[in-house]
């Protein structure tokens, strides 16, 4: 919540030996949320697909063919335009980018502030404590196989690569938005594939990591997509203490085929409207909030382009994305981002990647359906 409310945290009982035990507590009470993004799946009655024509004339500017758009024109599943960016004027109490904000005011400023009241959300935003956390709850995440000592730089020089050829991921601890992040499918003299450099050297990612001022990595496991040398699509659900806001679904991830789009609960598409940054205070045109249409400029959303359309999913994949994000959200009883994927290689269980407590920093998000009640466009 924006404002932190005032409730102790109960210890992790003895017989359950925890890394965490002295931050995490063993059950979260409930608490009521401001929840600007949950709304009633009853509200949403658009397909999962949207048609090219109905992306045209709504709030995304179809991409030119050439150097912009270089997915190959048969690919179903393709970026197709760029989402507007407009501002809203939602109240400081609804706005999920000022929730984002002044959460994050608050454990950077004050971190003991946040441990007081009984949360410890900031503790999991790190890569290492996400991973101790979802041991804990049983989550699946990709194997660790290295880490460098805190407080050192990086490190990396005393790891020593898998053989044959095995790929592996090398996530630097405390970024987020792929920054300092090198996949490697075939292990180092090969490809990177959020690069698309045919091929990087240990030294190259050491060159990379100490240039982005990087002091800790982690080594993880390569987990491919549908294809070996593919990245696997992403499920990102925004979770309110157990209940999903919306999910943003991402494409081809690491290729030109990359692409988003956000769902709800149900994924039914709630993108139409483009995507959306705070302004200043509350302004209303009658029952709805004030929405600047003139002030409009085409902006991917963290790199990259909509949709054109979404693929189904089955109900057993959905509710079993679903039931992972509830069980984290649930024990950490306050907005998280459950960043998931699922793999062929796993048997299709989902695979969280990381959570993410500031989701793009408080700048923009993109969901934003129609009340049904009022007709308003509802991006608070």
């Amino acid at each position: 919540p924006s404002r932190i409310p005032s409730s102790g945290p109960s210890m992790v009982p003895s017989g359950s030996p925890s890394s965490l035990k002295a931050f995490i507590p063993s059950t979260v009470p409930t608490r009521v949320s401001p929840s600007p993004l949950q709304q009633s799946p009853t509200l949403f009655s658009g397909p999962a697909t949207l048609s090219l024509t109905n992306l045209t004339v709504l709030q995304c500017k179809p991409l030119a063919s050439g150097s912009t758009n270089t997915c190959p024109a048969a690919e179903e599943i393709r970026p197709f335009c760029r989402p507007n960016r407009r501002t809203d004027h939602c109240s400081f109490e609804t706005s999920f980018l000022r929730l984002i904000n002044s959460r994050k005011l608050i454990y950077n400023s004050s971190p003991s502030t946040v441990r007081k009241a009984g949360y410890w959300y900031d503790l999991i935003d790190d890569k290492l404590g996400a991973k101790l956390f979802a041991e804990e709850e049983n989550i699946a995440t990709p194997s660790l196989l290295y880490c460098s000592s805190h407080g050192t730089t990086t490190g990396l020089s005393q790891f020593n690569a898998p053989s044959s050829n095995q790929g592996f991921v090398i996530k630097a601890v405390g970024f987020h938005s792929n920054k300092g992040i090198f996949v490697l499918p075939e292990g180092f003299d090969g490809p990177e594939l959020l690069s698309g450099k045919n091929k990087m050297t240990k030294a190259d990612v050491s060159a990379a990591l100490v240039a982005s001022n990087a002091t800790r990595v982690v080594v993880e496991e390569y987990i491919p997509g549908e294809t070996p040398g593919t990245l696997p699509d992403e499920y990102k659900f925004h979770m309110f203490n157990g209940k999903v806001g919306s999910i943003i679904f991402v494409s081809n991830p690491g290729t030109p085929c990359a692409c988003f789009a956000e769902l709800d609960g149900n994924w039914n598409r709630i993108d139409k409207q483009g995507c959306f940054q705070s302004g200043n205070g509350p302004v209303m045109d009658g029952q709805c909030v004030h929405i600047d249409k003139l002030r409009v400029a085409p902006t991917q959303m963290k790199g990259l382009d909509m949709c054109a359309t979404v693929p189904s999913i089955s109900s057993t994949l959905l509710a079993n994305l679903t039931a992972t994000a509830q069980a984290a959200s649930t024990r950490i009883g306050a907005y998280m981002r459950v960043d998931m994927f699922v793999s062929p290689n796993n048997g299709g269980v989902p695979v969280v990647g990381e959570f993410t407590a500031g989701h793009t920093n408080g700048l923009v998000h993109c969901s934003a359906p129609i009340d049904q009640g009022t007709g308003c466009v509802d991006s608070c």
